[in-house]
């Protein structure tokens, strides 16, 4: 949030977070329901500050497969896409395609960024 603010005095209107912390390395070290249900909860409380704060930020989430993590819960654009409707304010929050990681990993960065485009979620900084 400290971050937030900021950028709000540097005139920033676009917020960029990576998810790539959540995820794992092995199959048995957390829940994965209980990474998504934290991850939508902070994602919803960022949201809820921004309106208080009246910063006017939209946000956009960024995956990076396989980055730092070997298994990652959000590894593509498809992914926060289909994540993104469940947020208390789906409207404040797009994805930014990270082309070249999604392209590593073998994944189709181009069906994924026509969904975002078509579905006026993908936003670029």
């Amino acid at each position: 949030m400290r971050a937030m603010d900021l950028g709000a005095e540097l005139g920033v209107k676009l917020f960029v977070l990576l998810g790539g912390r959540e995820g794992t390395e092995t199959d048995a070290p957390r829940r994965p329901d209980d990474a998504f249900k934290n991850l939508r909860e902070s994602i919803n409380y960022l949201c809820e500050y921004n309106l208080h704060k009246k910063h006017g930020f939209k946000f956009a989430l960024e995956a990076k497969p396989n980055e730092p993590r070997g298994d990652i819960y959000m590894p593509s654009t498809g992914a926060y896409l289909g994540f993104i409707p469940t947020l208390d304010h789906p409207e404040m929050v797009g994805v930014n395609p990270e082309v070249a990681h999604e392209h590593m990993a073998g994944l189709n960065f181009v069906q994924c960024r026509c969904a975002g485009v078509g579905g006026g979620k993908a936003v670029s900084h």
